[in-house]
């Protein structure tokens, strides 16, 4: 079980990362000033929303199949493989062939490595935004780890999973709704990327706030809800800006980083806060989560840097824009 789980791991490491540079190394192939955050939010949309359906199915297929678990792993097979269709029917890269391609790409391994690392520790905006990404997953690693344990409490100890099941439907479904209206946040506080970015986290960090000084389910629910909408808003924001300082040759390398940043956070934060939840109660637990999202906000337009140029991908020249007609 855990050898497979390193493999799903590895597996998911491998694919987001590349498959995400694809596409913005494409859009930017066909016209450099194109705007990638319409189909960035797009694509966190319709990842939030098949997250919810599949744990919809994963507690539907073992009811329905008498109790047997293995059915859940069969659906996801069969996912992944229709996942493998798509790529393999969608996805295009524009290079010459080259037999050797493998080959030289192991041995560009170690290059590749070094200069992402370089990227990431210097003290450009990548650095920062892997540092707000590392205080976030602080953040929402504690979030997610004690949210069941505090709902419960607040439930009177009743362990109902009624109430947490529409919960957890109702935050998948607010983290693809934001995602979809990021466009519309953009254009609300004045479509600057760092800006909105820095807007969502704060206000994702008074939901965070509010989530701690909630003393009813009624009260809590709702800023859950709205906690996961404004992660979800944020996303396509964050990654807009990681992909305007990184070069297209290290962009799947530092999509890559940036996951590592979230779940190294995600890490610490459930080492040390269920520690703090025992010693100190899950409410004031959630209170210094606050301070999370609003350091990640300010890291957010730290040090920003010029942008680096519309890359172009897979190695091909860009193709000149259309000329005026008239």
């Amino acid at each position: 079980c855990v050898a497979a789980r390193r493999r799903a791991g590895a597996a998911r490491a491998r694919d987001s990362g590349p498959l995400e540079a694809w596409y913005v190394d494409e859009v930017r192939r066909l016209d450099p000033r194109a705007d990638i955050r319409r189909g960035l939010s797009r694509a966190h949309a319709v990842e939030a929303g098949g997250l919810g359906l599949s744990a919809a199915a994963g507690g539907v297929l073992p009811v329905a199949f008498g109790g047997n678990l293995a059915a859940s792993v069969v659906a996801a097979l069969a996912a992944q493989g229709l996942h493998l269709m798509g790529v393999l029917a969608l996805v295009t890269e524009h290079r010459p062939p080259d037999r050797r391609a493998l080959a030289t790409a192991a041995r560009e391994v170690p290059t590749v490595i070094r200069s992402g690392l370089a990227v990431a520790t210097g003290r450009g905006p990548v650095s920062w935004l892997l540092c707000g990404s590392v205080v976030w997953g602080l953040a929402l690693g504690g979030v997610e780890l004690l949210w069941q344990p505090r709902f419960i409490e607040l439930l009177g100890g009743r362990s109902d999973t009624g109430p947490l099941g529409v919960l957890m439907a109702a935050l998948l479904l607010a983290a693809s709704v934001g995602s979809a209206l990021a466009q519309r946040v953009a254009r609300l506080v004045g479509d600057g990327t760092g800006r909105s970015a820095m807007v969502c986290t704060l206000t994702q960090a008074a939901a965070c706030v509010g989530l701690a000084a909630a003393g009813s389910f009624a009260v809590a629910a709702p800023a859950f809800v709205v906690l996961y909408l404004l992660n979800g808003a944020r996303a396509p924001f964050h990654h807009e800006l990681l992909h305007e300082h990184v070069a297209a040759a290290q962009r799947s390398t530092m999509l890559s980083a940036a996951s590592l940043s979230l779940m190294a956070g995600g890490l610490v934060g459930s080492l040390t806060l269920p520690a703090l939840a025992a010693a100190a109660g899950l409410p004031r637990t959630r209170a210094p989560g606050g301070g999370g999202p609003a350091t990640s906000a300010l890291l957010c337009l730290s040090d920003p840097g010029p942008p680096t140029p519309p890359p172009v991908g897979c190695g091909v020249e860009a193709e000149p824009p259309p000329a005026a007609v008239g």
